[in-house]
């Protein structure tokens, strides 16, 4: 099952690039404008579905709702700029440029909490660095040759989604998960709105609505509020703790090959020569990191 989550969430990947791509092309929007309107629609639609679920509203405690809120804050930037940078990248190299948080967050428990960087840790961090400047090479002008704008929206919101799994990590054992989840889907929902807002001032309700009934934009919106949000949250919750963190984790670095693969036949999307081997050295430096090792 949860390699099952690693499938949907590597097929999110495409499903924002078609729902970006006809946001551009029909409608002339900003690449920051699509992404604040698709994490607004997606979490605001999810929150809906999952408030339906029995007994979720009246689990919401002020506690809930402020570190909902302040969960709320990486998780819109972590989405909204992997968003944002599906405008000029393919879907599966925004995937392996998001995986980049796996390395970046014992290094940022280090630096906030203070907790001990295990060796393993200490080599990843580089190696996976030495996988991002290959990953962008465009064979031509060197390493990182080919980094632009929408590459390091991607790593920045890398950074935002090691921020939110700190904070998850010290939030989460506090509350029930349905309506913990609730009012994270909310929050963010509800801050990509107010993004959008800022940005789209003078639209009316009627042309940010519009995409919505647009017959093509159906399944890759249904996707993901119900596949990509809601289905893995609830397998998340039911099946994650029958396992080990660390064999967890080591499942979880299946989306970006995921990603890739979907990336391959729905958008041809090419790996070959050093995009590959960028990748395949991220994915090996996310290894590095999860693995516990054991004599």
């Amino acid at each position: 099952m949860l390699t099952l989550a690693c499938v949907v969430w590597g097929l999110s990947f495409v499903f924002i690039k078609d729902v970006d791509r006809s946001l551009d092309r029909d409608d002339g929007w900003s690449w920051s404008t699509a992404a604040a309107w698709i994490v607004a629609v997606r979490f605001l639609a999810a929150f809906a579905l999952l408030a339906a679920w029995p007994g979720v509203l009246r689990g919401f405690t002020r506690p809930i709702c402020r570190d909902g809120l302040l969960l709320a804050i990486p998780s819109v930037l972590g989405y909204g700029l992997q968003a944002a940078g599906m405008r000029g990248l393919e879907p599966g190299t925004n995937a392996f440029l998001t995986s980049l948080y796996t390395p970046l967050t014992p290094l940022l428990a280090w630096l906030v909490f203070r907790k001990m960087v295990p060796l393993r840790v200490l080599l990843a961090v580089p190696a996976a660095l030495a996988g991002v400047a290959v990953l962008t090479s465009d064979g031509q002008g060197g390493w990182l040759s080919a980094f632009g704008l929408h590459e390091g929206l991607v790593v920045a919101g890398a950074i935002c989604w090691a921020v939110q799994i700190l904070l998850i990590d010290r939030f989460g054992r506090r509350h029930g998960a349905g309506p913990f989840a609730a009012s994270l889907f909310l929050w963010t929902g509800l801050l990509a709105l107010g993004a959008l807002a800022c940005l789209r001032g003078g639209a009316s309700a009627g042309e940010l609505l519009a995409p919505l009934v647009r017959p093509a934009l159906g399944v890759p919106i249904g996707g993901l509020v119900l596949l990509s949000t809601i289905f893995t949250l609830v397998v998340l919750i039911r099946f994650q703790p029958a396992l080990d963190p660390s064999r967890a984790a080591l499942l979880y670095l299946m989306e970006p090959a995921f990603a890739a693969v979907f990336s391959y036949f729905l958008e041809g999307e090419g790996f070959g020569g050093r995009k590959l081997a960028g990748c395949l050295v991220l994915l090996a430096a996310n290894a590095v990191v999860e693995i516990r090792w054991r004599r």
